[in-house]
């Protein structure tokens, strides 16, 4: 049960009475103002989440929500408002902190993957407002805002509303137009009537969940996303010069995710840290699909990946999404975890959507408060129809096959030298079954030299099958394990399905 401390009748009349305020020339947005904030107190952990609570009002008693960060180059308190960025001149509101390589204070124009956006989480279906302070200096003034909410709630979220208001005794007076203060195109200009979420100017208007999950490659992401490498997954919205209003997810994102997640029950992912960088985004490239035993490192369900192949590629990289879901076995999984570049946690991304917007404040401003205006935030819950359906027990697998690789060569070579390693498998039941054959091969230090995959069928018979993998031995004295998996959906005994030899390169 929500608990509310107002009384209603006199605060409504005491607010009426504001709105009669003489008009104020203004239009600088100063700073956050953080009367009804408490930031986490340091010290502040590295790499982990911390906290600027947000709550109702200046009593600090009652929460919705928190402005958030991973301290690195991310700080306390999480937001800021910069005016006149020294490189372009424009102004936004965005995260705290500072340039990785410069150590420069963070501004609008700082570089893609700078950790831009502030990021505002929701614990429950109930307004988060954020309180703006202006200053008078008889100028109009446009705010980019890059900005990143999370559900935090109990449970799966259909959208959410974003308006712009007063807070005048303790009372939300809604933004109306020609006040001055509203939603905008880049330049200034208010929305007139209703705008929709235009594909073609998605910084003017734009609710996205990350590229990392699905999208085409673009300018600032070379790589498709892992879920739908063709389109983004988002949420459409409408929006008029004072409010901001989700009308529906997206499709794909329906029939894959279903509803927007809880961060309480993510799914936990396996990620490669492609740079060996920590203030960078690892990529994802596996997930589970059911409850995960952390005690274990064991998925109750199936790992599966919805990349073109499980692991690196022959160079080494990731392979690029195709859409398609493939199961990986538990084996593949603890190989990758052998090597310190991989790791298993949570993939929070599926409870994230990015925003865009503009907020402008004009020169000329009729306010029920001269100096200040709140963005208000809520949350709208799931109605449980777009959700995939629950279930009590993990997905049954199909005892169809057995499928065991069974001899691994890996030819003599000096180094520079190439040759074949070559696998050979076979289905122990009866019947032809389709699969993947992933083959790593590491150098003694651990380090991936290559990887390979290749779709195979089993013959019917049960008799062997033989696929060869051309590689060049590195350029150096080492020892190389290669490692043979056998990827194949309904295998009932997945511990059969790897092998692993050395050789000795000279």
């Amino acid at each position: 049960m929500k608990k509310h401390y107002l009384a209603q009748a006199t605060a409504a009349l005491a607010a009426l009475t504001l709105t009669a305020a003489a008009p104020t020339i203004a239009g600088t947005i100063n700073h956050w103002d953080m009367h009804n904030v408490t930031v986490a107190p340091p010290p502040h952990t590295m790499y982990e989440l911390h906290d600027s609570t947000v709550f109702t009002d200046s009593s600090k008693t009652l929460s919705y929500g928190a402005v958030y960060w991973k301290e690195s180059d991310n700080q306390a308190p999480g937001m800021q408002v910069v005016n006149d960025d020294f490189r372009t001149g424009e102004n936004c509101i965005m995260a705290t902190g500072f340039l990785t390589e410069t150590g420069e204070n963070k501004t609008c124009s700082d570089p893609f993957q700078e950790s831009k956006r502030w990021k505002v989480k929701a614990y429950e279906n109930e307004p988060v407002d954020i309180y703006f302070s202006v200053t008078d200096d008889r100028t109009s003034q446009t705010y980019r805002s890059m900005q990143k909410l999370t559900n935090a709630t109990s449970g799966r979220l259909q959208g959410f509303t974003m308006e712009l208001g007063f807070m005048a005794n303790g009372v939300f007076l809604p933004s109306t137009p020609g006040d001055g203060l509203g939603f905008s195109e880049r330049r200034g200009r208010f929305f007139e009537g209703t705008v929709t979420y235009d594909p073609s100017k998605p910084d003017v208007l734009s609710a996205f969940f990350p590229h990392d999950i699905a999208g085409a490659p673009d300018e600032n992401h070379p790589d498709p996303g892992y879920f739908y490498p063709e389109e983004r997954m988002y949420i459409d919205l409408e929006a008029t010069e004072d409010k901001i209003t989700s009308t529906g997810i997206s499709q794909n994102h329906l029939d894959i995710l279903g509803e927007w997640y809880t961060a309480g029950a993510v799914p936990v992912a396996l990620f490669y840290d492609d740079d060996n960088n920590p203030y960078t985004d690892n990529e994802l490239m596996a997930h589970c699909e059911w409850d995960y035993n952390p005690d274990t490192l064991e998925c109750q369900g199936e790992w599966v990946t919805y990349r073109s192949c499980t692991g690196l590629d022959a160079s080494g990289e990731p392979c690029d999404s195709d859409g398609i879901r493939k199961v990986v076995p538990q084996a593949t999984i603890d190989q990758f975890l052998a090597d310190p570049l991989w790791g298993i946690d949570y993939f929070d991304d599926v409870a994230n959507v990015t925003l865009n917007y503009f907020i402008t404040v004009a020169r000329k401003m009729t306010w029920p408060t001269p100096d200040q205006f709140v963005l208000r935030i809520t949350t709208i819950p799931s109605d449980g129809q777009s959700n995939p359906p629950p279930s009590d027990d993990p997905p049954v697998v199909d005892e169809d096959a057995d499928v065991a690789v069974t001899a691994l060569n890996i030819p003599r070579l000096k180094r520079n030298e190439s040759g074949d390693i070559t696998v050979t498998l076979n289905n122990t039941l009866a019947g032809a079954v389709d699969g993947q054959l992933n083959l790593t091969v590491r150098d003694d230090s651990g380090a991936t030299l290559a990887s390979y995959s290749s779709a195979f069928t089993t013959p019917a018979d049960s008799s062997s099958l033989t696929r060869s993998f051309r590689w060049t031995a590195p350029s150096y004295r080492t020892t190389v394990t290669v490692t043979a998996t056998a990827q194949v959906e309904g295998d009932i005994d997945p511990g059969n399905n790897t092998l692993s030899a050395t050789q000795r390169i000279n």
